[in-house]
């Protein structure tokens, strides 16, 4: 019988799944990391029409996937520039991890899903958040090390940032600090929310962090590999 459903971490870091992946017609539903750290897929992934159901880290840490080909009959899913995004083009589940140079995400967007661009050391430049964004989940940047900078369209309403430093529009929650950010950083004193991996890698800033009066939450790995700073 056709296979309906791959499970959960079922092919899990198998380094016998190389070059180029294409799901059969018949799979319906991806579990949980069905296929993470699988770094040997370093092509395309092809999602079949009958595609409607995605766990998370599907394809997590599978840094060498290069495009996400998605069947033009499928109701659920859609590709762009080698993109994994809903059917209405809202939501942006996964940049390939081997997606090079200067990137711009989809004006159509609105949500960015977490670990969306995990790993993704190859995206360079500037890194800006377009208008219709209004949620953007943890890790969403995690290990970006070659993105210099990141921006807000001015008319976003629900982010913005200050120095390179992604933050909501408020400035009280801290998204994520370029990883090539040098020298001494100031946090800003509206910052109640440093996210998770927020300064993640950061191994170029140096001197003192000062916290803000008012913050009220650090996230896991807030500062990991900040192995520079004297302290806090």
């Amino acid at each position: 019988s056709s296979v309906i459903s791959i499970g959960s971490y079922a092919f899990c870091n198998c380094s016998g799944i190389t070059g180029n992946l294409t799901l059969s017609e018949s799979v319906a539903i991806l579990e949980d990391g069905a296929f993470s750290y699988c770094d040997k897929i370093t092509g395309t992934v092809t999602i079949p029409s009958s595609l409607s159901g995605l766990g998370a880290y599907c394809f997590f840490e599978s840094d060498s996937l290069q495009n996400f080909s998605v069947n033009v009959n499928n109701q659920k899913f859609s590709s762009i520039n080698g993109l994994l995004l809903s059917k209405n083009l809202d939501t942006l589940f996964i940049c390939p991890g081997a997606k090079k140079g200067s990137f711009t995400i989809p004006s159509s967007v609105r949500v960015i899903g977490s670990h969306a661009f995990y790993n993704c050391t190859g995206i360079s430049g500037k890194m800006t958040i377009p208008a219709n964004v209004n949620q953007i989940g943890y890790y969403t940047f995690y290990n970006c090390k070659n993105i210099t900078d990141y921006d807000a369209d001015p008319s976003n309403m629900s982010f913005t940032a200050e120095n390179g430093m992604l933050m909501s529009k408020s400035k009280d929650r801290l998204i994520v600090c370029p990883v090539s950010k040098q020298g001494n950083i100031t946090i800003p004193e509206t910052t109640k929310y440093i996210d998770p991996c927020a300064f993640g890698f950061c191994s170029s800033i140096t001197g003192d962090i000062t916290l803000p009066a008012g913050l009220e939450y650090i996230g896991k790995y807030a500062f990991f590999g900040c192995n520079t700073i004297d302290g806090f």
